[in-house]
Parts: structure tokens; C-alpha cells; sequence
């Protein structure tokens, strides 16, 4: 994907779709809908994912913007079974 510098009129867009939202949607796009990897996820897991979908545009760029940055919202204890 090509950079494209976020110019004042993009930034007054409001259907813009940020980079930042789009590769997040694209990561789950990769993993979800074009592997066999979303056998992977529960009914919860996917249940979360459509209702991320289904937010407005500025609902999904702002929870992207938070999930990126509060790791700690991540629970412990499934880290845990994850990764240990």
C-alpha cells in the first residue's frame, strides 16, 4: 500500500479512513476472512470482531487508537493461557 501524506482536507473528511484503521482492518480481513485461521477464535472472539465492524467510522478509529495503546486491557489471565 502506497503512502499517502494525510493533507488538511483528508483531515476534514469525516469518512477518511486513517492508516491506522485501515491496516488494523486489513490485518483482521487477513487472519478472519482469507485463512483458515479464524477456526482459532470462539463464538466470543467473533462476536466481538462483528460488532467492531459494525461500529460507525469514528467508533472503530477511536477503538483502534485505544487498543493500540493500553496493552493492559488485555487480561492477565489470558495472556497467560496464551503465551505461558
Amino acid at each position: 500500500m502506497k503512502h499517502v501524506p494525510l493533507t488538511q482536507s483528508k483531515r476534514q473528511d469525516p469518512n477518511h479512513t486513517p492508516y491506522y484503521l485501515a491496516n488494523f482492518e486489513t490485518i483482521l480481513r487477513g487472519v478472519l476472512d482469507e485463512t483458515d485461521d479464524a477456526r482459532l477464535f470462539d463464538e466470543e472472539d467473533l462476536r466481538s470482531v462483528k460488532a467492531f465492524r459494525d461500529l460507525s467510522l469514528d467508533a472503530r478509529k477511536l477503538y483502534v487508537r485505544l487498543f493500540q495503546r493500553k496493552y493492559t486491557w488485555i487480561l492477565v489471565s489470558w495472556a497467560a493461557q496464551i503465551f505461558c
